[in-house]
Order: C-alpha cells, then sequence, then structure tokens
C-alpha cells in the first residue's frame, strides 16, 4: 500500500565563541521547511519532496525585497550547524537543498528548487556560526546548475557560495563585495555577488553574500570562451610552498615550471625580459588592471596569498583572446581590503621574496623595469579618472549601505554580534 510521512526540520544550534541568543529573547525571524516522501511498505519510491514557507507577517520589509535562499537537510541526512572546525572541517560534503525566492509583485516566489553538493567552510572565519557554505548544484549524479539569472549576464550557474563575509564578519560584511563590483569593466574576472537572505530549516540565519565560486573550471568557462578539459586554474593559499592547481595536474606542474624558471632567471630591469614575459607568460592589459585593483584597494592578504590565475591548456590561436596560452588573473577573497588592518606585504613587487611559491611570483619584479612602470602609471591614471574616481565609488559605495543598512538590526540580533 502506498503512504506518505511529512515531517518538519528544525536547525540545531550549538554554542561557541559567540553565544546565539534563544529566538524568542530577539525576536528572529521564523519560517518552516516542509518534507514529503512517498512510500510502498519501507520503500521510498519518490524523492524527498521540499518547501519553505517564511511566515513573518512584515518579511517583505524587513529583508529590503532582497532574494531568499532558504536551505534544509534530507531527511536521512539532518543538519547541524556547528562552530566546531574539527568537526566541520573543509573537504566535508554533504546534500542540501536549496530553493531560491525572488521578491515579485509584492510577494516572494519560488525561482528553483535543487540539491547541492555542499562543502562547509572550515578555518578562520569560516569557523563564525553563520558559516559559508560552498554548493555545487546538483541533478542527478550531483553534475547540474541553475539557468535561474541570479547574476546579470550569468546565463548559467554551476557552483555558488553563500559566503560569510570572511574575517569582515564582525566588522564589514561588505569590503569584498564593493571592491570586487568596483573592479567591474576593467581586464579582470571577478566574482558576481548578490545580497540574500539566508534560512537554514526554516530558521532566519542572517543576510549571506551570494556569490560565484571561482575555484573551478564551470566559472572560466562561463565568462570566457575557453572549453571544459581546455582550463588550468591555481590557487596559492597563504605560507603554501606548492600552488594547488584545479585541472589537468600535469600540465599545470609543467606550465608553472617553465614560468618559474624563467622568472627566475630573468633580468626583468631588460626591454628583452619584459617583452618575453608578456609575449609567452601573461597578458599584459589583464597582468596590470589586477596589480591596480588589488593595489589601490590596499588588499594586504595579497600577493603572498590569493592569487589566482588561468589559462588555456591547449591554445587555439597566439592572436586569440583568452585562448592564446598565457596566465590570466582574477580577482579572489578581498575582504582584507579598504585597510582593515595593519600590514603590508606589497615588498614582493620589486624583490626576490621567501613568500614566493614555487617562485612564480618573481614576475612582479618586472616593476624594476621603466618601461613597464611608465605603461602602468599611464594605465593607472585612466582607471582612476574612469573606474576608481571618487564619485563612481561613493555611488557604488551609497547602493551598498542601501542594501545592508536595513538588515543590519536583525543580523546582529540573530549572532549576537554587537
Amino acid at each position: 500500500m502506498y503512504h506518505s510521512e511529512m515531517w518538519f526540520d528544525f536547525c540545531q544550534i550549538h554554542r561557541n565563541r559567540n553565544p546565539i541568543l534563544p529566538v524568542d529573547d530577539v525576536g528572529i525571524l521564523q519560517g518552516t521547511a516542509f518534507r514529503f516522501r512517498g512510500f510502498i511498505g519501507d520503500v521510498p519510491v519518490t524523492e524527498v519532496i521540499t518547501a519553505t514557507y517564511i511566515i513573518e507577517p512584515n518579511a517583505i520589509t524587513r529583508f529590503n525585497e532582497m532574494p531568499v535562499i532558504a536551505i534544509t537537510a534530507p531527511y536521512e541526512d539532518f543538519l547541524a550547524v556547528y562552530g566546531n572546525t574539527d568537526r566541520w572541517g573543509g573537504g566535508y560534503r554533504r546534500i542540501f537543498n536549496y530553493e531560491y525566492f525572488t521578491y515579485l509583485k509584492g510577494e516572494y516566489a519560488r525561482q528553483f528548487n535543487l540539491l547541492g553538493s555542499s562543502n562547509l567552510g572550515d578555518q578562520s572565519s569560516r569557523a563564525m556560526e553563520q558559516r559559508t557554505i560552498n554548493i555545487n548544484f546538483a541533478r542527478g549524479e550531483l553534475n547540474g546548475s541553475t539557468a535561474y539569472p541570479i547574476f546579470e549576464n550569468v546565463n548559467r550557474l554551476y557552483r555558488v557560495r553563500l559566503w560569510n563575509g570572511g574575517v569582515g564578519f564582525h566588522s564589514n560584511q561588505m569590503s569584498d563585495s564593493l571592491a570586487q563590483a568596483a573592479s567591474s569593466g576593467l581586464n579582470i574576472l571577478f566574482s558576481n555577488n548578490q545580497l540574500a537572505i539566508k534560512f537554514i530549516n526554516g530558521e532566519f540565519w542572517g543576510f549571506t553574500s551570494l556569490r560565484e565560486h571561482t575555484s573551478n573550471e564551470d566559472f572560466i568557462v562561463t565568462h570566457t570562451e575557453l572549453e571544459r578539459g581546455n582550463v588550468i586554474l591555481t590557487n596559492r593559499p597563504s605560507g603554501a610552498t606548492n600552488i594547488i592547481v584545479e585541472g589537468e595536474e600535469n600540465f599545470g606542474d609543467l606550465f608553472l615550471g617553465e614560468l618559474a624558471y624563467f622568472t627566475s632567471q630573468a633580468d626583468m630591469t631588460t626591454d628583452e625580459s619584459r617583452e618575453r614575459l608578456f609575449e609567452e607568460f601573461f597578458d599584459q592589459e589583464n597582468f596590470i588592471d589586477y596589480l591596480i585593483s588589488n593595489t589601490f584597494f590596499y588588499n594586504i592578504d595579497w600577493p603572498h596569498n590569493n592569487v589566482r590565475m588561468f589559462r588555456a591548456i591547449n591554445p587555439i590561436s597566439l592572436n586569440s583572446k583568452i585562448n592564446d596560452g598565457r596566465w590570466r588573473f582574477l580577482l579572489h577573497d578581498m575582504d582584507l581590503t579598504f585597510g582593515r588592518v595593519d600590514g603590508n606585504n606589497f615588498s614582493v613587487l620589486y624583490e626576490r621574496s621567501p613568500h614566493s611559491a614555487k617562485g612564480t611570483n618573481y614576475y612582479f619584479l618586472v616593476f624594476n623595469n621603466q618601461t613597464f612602470v611608465r605603461e602602468f602609471v599611464d594605465r593607472a591614471h585612466y582607471v582612476l579618472e574612469y573606474y576608481f574616481c571618487a564619485e563612481r565609488l561613493i555611488a557604488l559605495h551609497d547602493e551598498f549601505l542601501e542594501d545592508y543598512r536595513p538588515l543590519l538590526a536583525d543580523m546582529y540580533n540573530r549572532f549576537n554580534m554587537l
């Protein structure tokens, strides 16, 4: 005989370094997450059907009409969120359900309901109660996407990140997103961001930065003419002696070895070395804009850390933009911008440094070349006048404040951030 089961999910909160106040004490917004599955006897014959309903009558006002991302856990893999990174360290994946709602004609309308292979962030700020969650949308065998246009000009989204603000969680949630948004229009790939309200199993979890995930080839092929299987993407975490390579690691080691050998041997004061650097290894326009963005916004967690670059494995044409086999940089992890803390690692831009993983960032020594410096300064003057001018940055800053300010009180109450 066919029968069904329905149940309700509630998030279990385990207090850690910052106590979370009980819901009743702070008037936390509430929703309800429903699960439904059909059975014949004890055998499930349908998938788990999930639906979240927001029951706060003032939700539209309190959410400032922001999108809502609702997360629920399958019945057999119940979600418990810990601040303990030993239990929820990096690389531990679970299957969560994701619903995305947008404000439309006076109410919230669900735009998609998808499973996602989910990785909870681990160390540092990712240990905060409002965790960062990396999502790989799933259809069938965990290889899916959503075609709903969460971000402008991004027609298909394979992976996304619910970013908790990084080390700015308790002080400045918007620095990373603002710096990347301000760099739009330059010759650099950057992650699109969308502020959203987050619910976990029917419980309000503050706002989150819904953003593209940049550590995979999905991001590269979405924004360039490169095809899957023809992308090498590198990421250098802090203090690493090796560079993490996404894609064909053997090719990555080969290409990085060639780059490291050249930059470690070349005399960058000569025009011959400078010309070879940009003819064979880097796109100069991208290289300069990348440097301008990180230095202008005073990204102190760079360049010893968070250097991310990509290239084609098999170039199609040396005259083809992107597909010419040269490395190009993308913006990544700018939560330590705007001089929020003391520190300066920019010396690696003009001297040989022990921070250089495999010697690859010796390419910064091109700052000792006078021809390059003149070209860099000329481009910097242009960018400062048209992209990073006070009028544009103030207007962008005001837009961000308009989005964030109405949400702060509930966020602070939810995570006891005062």
